[in-house]
């Protein structure tokens, strides 16, 4: 019997966000007419399941943190976004995206557990999971840019010792140079003594 072939991943798209929104709100502890009794949870792989097409629990956090929880809702994706909230909304999604774009899955996993954990509500956990999120990519990059800058400077100072040492290897050539030129010197120097005693007493 041939094998049953992976499910084919859906892309993430205005349905696909409600349902998510949906979904998080389903799978959670949370009621519309209740708080909840203790921190927030949402059951995560509960979602992924329920929204299928190869998305997974990670994702769908990730996906969570650009969400937009207030009530309003995406559109479906076959819009020509025309309209302005539209275009503002999907440049606050795009900015997001790129903000905890590379984010390890561990990393969001951690900031939105401890987000759920001390809020709420879905809205402040997602907000500061969201922080959270940046705040850990903003940290990794700065690393990554103080690495870049040393590494830089350990190439300059590489070079300008380089440098430094072809500079001492031609002085140490010129010194070089300048000895034989003394020494042939100096022995001129005794040539033209010895020529002068000797004509001075009558040697020559």
């Amino acid at each position: 019997r041939k094998a049953e072939e992976p499910e084919e991943k859906l892309p993430w798209n205005g349905k696909r966000r409600n349902a998510l929104a949906a979904a998080v709100v389903k799978f959670s502890n949370l009621s519309e007419d209740s708080e909840p009794k203790g921190p927030v949870a949402v059951n995560w792989k509960a979602v992924a399941a329920k929204l299928g097409g190869g998305i997974t629990s990670a994702e769908c956090r990730a996906e969570f943190l650009s969400l937009r929880l207030d009530g309003g809702n995406d559109d479906d994706g076959t819009g020509d976004g025309s309209d302005g909230g539209k275009r503002r909304k999907r440049l606050k999604e795009e900015i997001l995206k790129e903000l905890v774009d590379g984010v390890q899955p561990e990393v969001i996993q951690a900031a939105t557990d401890a987000a759920l954990a001390t809020a709420s509500s879905l809205e402040e956990a997602q907000k500061a999971a969201t922080v959270g999120v940046i705040a850990a990519n903003a940290r990794k990059r700065a690393k990554e840019e103080e690495d870049a800058a040393s590494r830089i400077l350990m190439e300059i100072l590489d070079q300008r010792m380089f440098k430094l040492e072809n500079r001492v290897a031609l002085l140490d050539d010129v010194e070089g140079m300048l000895e034989a030129e003394r020494v042939a010197l100096e022995l001129e120097r005794r040539d033209l003594y010895t020529a002068r005693c000797r004509h001075w007493f009558g040697g020559g």
